[in-house]
């Protein structure tokens, strides 16, 4: 099971690259083959996935965070719970093609992946975002 988060801007960040805190403030995450790119306010900067860590940790604002639960793989299909009706979701291979893509359900929306090949995919749910692997 994995868990993604998005925050608002007030929302306190603590970045962390390869064991570095960095002060900036991420507006967006997205993906370009095995690297995240981070954008900030003007820029952006690129790094492997496994190196980065984004925290969000003001407990004070934890109703400003929005979060997914993303069920593991059973038969074939990804159970997704806790989005609102009509988000779209979709799934992008590591290359960043878009290989499915639907709208989320009343309550749980589910995704077959049972011919996807086995990879690391990117999921995308409205603006969050979250890395899988199908094995």
């Amino acid at each position: 099971m994995s868990l993604c988060l998005s925050a608002n801007a007030d929302v306190v960040q603590t970045l962390t690259i390869n064991g570095q805190t960095v002060e900036k403030t991420v507006t967006q995450l997205t993906f370009s083959g095995d690297n995240v790119v981070l954008h900030f306010e003007g820029s952006e900067e690129s790094y492997a996935l496994d190196d980065v860590v984004l925290d969000f940790s003001d407990v004070s604002s934890i109703n400003s965070i929005n979060t997914f639960m993303l069920n593991g793989l059973v038969d074939g299909r990804l159970d997704i719970s806790g989005l609102a009706a009509g988000t779209p979701v979709a799934v992008f291979d590591i290359s960043g093609e878009k290989i499915a893509s639907l709208r989320a359900g009343e309550e749980t929306t589910q995704v077959n992946v049972g011919d996807f090949r086995s990879g690391v995919y990117i999921l995308k749910a409205g603006t969050q975002i979250v890395k899988f692997v199908k094995r």
